[in-house]
């Protein structure tokens, strides 16, 4: 689930017993990149609100990431009771509330929740909680809690443990742009959170998607100071006639929705482009975004490098030409699919652009599993 809003416009829920996403027996769900506001208590007796983002009852490996969370009685929890969760990782979210209303609780609960990774979160309340972030209970173990950035105790509770390190419990407003509106990006290189974070495996962008490290080293929260967000999302035109004709060669956009979906344009190949523009700038013309897209790139770059001047094939260039990345090769398409992109393409008779959603594709009965859908992996490699 990922960039939509889930507010209460009213300021508050209609009555006590309401939530945002809660999840029972999910198994691998990602939440990324929402927003959510007021989803507090209207004054209901002394009963907290459900979470924003709630999975429990044998929830295992969630990943929730990237989400702005505002004013809601209760932030993000895995488990509750003895209703528990089994691994996941917290990571990169902001978590407000100003203490106006609702029965304000805890911005990360883990409940029961095992081997649970909670990383690099920033949690500003106004609210008098106490604790940001709970460990509660004796099936809480395994996991870590670590480069919170936050003014308010990251706490063990009920017998729960995990690993807790480079927490900054002591945050002030003004170290953020806007507290007040829930914008905890960080004002200024504050030289208690700047380049003091653990390196934690998976940690490699920011709440903005933007690239870590920004400086000599990582930054405590959810925003790394000085980093430069990744691009929105440019909508694909269509192609040209040029581009629906000609030699090897691959380019990935996106929709005119704003929704990342590969899609392959066969350019003419350019047998004269010199070797050294091979691009070793590959890597840098590839924005690093946090989609599936921006890996599906990658990894057609790498795979492109492996098989440079294997067998005769040769990758002449790799540009990016907005919205689109393209390869020029020196073997045509059949070969590209096959070696690069993995696709057996033994059913097509001769080399012509593979378009989806153009008509242009391969019958239906023709289509192999992976060929037919030609759709990026989803997520991290």
């Amino acid at each position: 689930m990922e960039n939509c809003l889930f507010e209460y416009t009213a300021g508050q829920g209609p009555r006590w017993y309401i939530g945002g996403v809660d999840a029972h027996n999910a198994k691998n769900w990602v939440i990324r990149g929402n927003t959510f506001r007021d989803i507090q208590n209207p004054g209901e007796g002394d009963e907290p609100s459900e979470h924003a983002v709630h999975f429990w009852s044998n929830s295992e490996n969630t990943l929730v990431e990237r989400n702005l969370i505002v004013d809601c009685d209760r932030g993000i929890g895995f488990g509750l009771g003895d209703r528990g969760h089994s691994g996941g990782t917290i990571r990169n979210n902001m978590i407000y509330h100003s203490g106006a209303g609702g029965v304000p609780d805890v911005g990360v609960g883990l409940e029961n929740a095992r081997d649970t990774e909670v990383y690099n979160n920033t949690i500003y309340f106004e609210s008098d909680y106490p604790n940001a972030i709970e460990i509660r209970f004796a099936g809480t173990t395994g996991g870590f809690v670590r480069n919170t950035l936050t003014n308010r105790a990251v706490a063990l509770r009920d017998g729960g443990d995990a690993a807790r390190s480079d927490n900054v419990t002591d945050a002030l407003a003004v170290w953020f742009v806007q507290a007040s509106t829930g914008n905890l990006r960080l004002a200024s290189a504050v030289p208690s959170v700047v380049d003091k974070a653990a390196a934690v495996i998976g940690l490699t962008d920011d709440f903005d998607g933007a690239l870590r490290p920004a400086g000599a080293g990582y930054d405590i929260g959810a925003h790394e100071y000085g980093s430069v967000p990744a691009p929105s999302p440019t909508p694909v035109p269509s192609p040209t006639p040029e581009e629906r004709s000609g030699g090897g060669g691959c380019s990935v956009g996106v929709s005119a929705a704003g929704v990342f979906r590969p899609c392959f344009f066969l350019l003419p190949g350019d047998h004269n482009v010199p070797k050294d523009e091979v691009t070793s700038a590959a890597e840098r013309d590839i924005p690093r975004q946090n989609n599936a897209v921006g890996e599906f790139i990658r990894r057609i770059a790498h795979r492109t490098r492996q098989h440079d001047g294997k067998e005769g094939f040769e990758c002449l260039k790799f540009v990016r030409r907005s919205p689109f990345f393209t390869i020029t090769t020196s073997r045509g398409p059949r070969d590209f699919y096959e070696r690069i992109m993995g696709f057996r393409t033994r059913t097509r008779s001769r080399d012509v652009p593979y378009l989806p959603g153009t008509g242009n594709e391969l019958p239906r009965h023709r289509r192999t599993k992976r060929h037919g859908h030609c759709s990026a992996p989803r997520g991290r490699a």
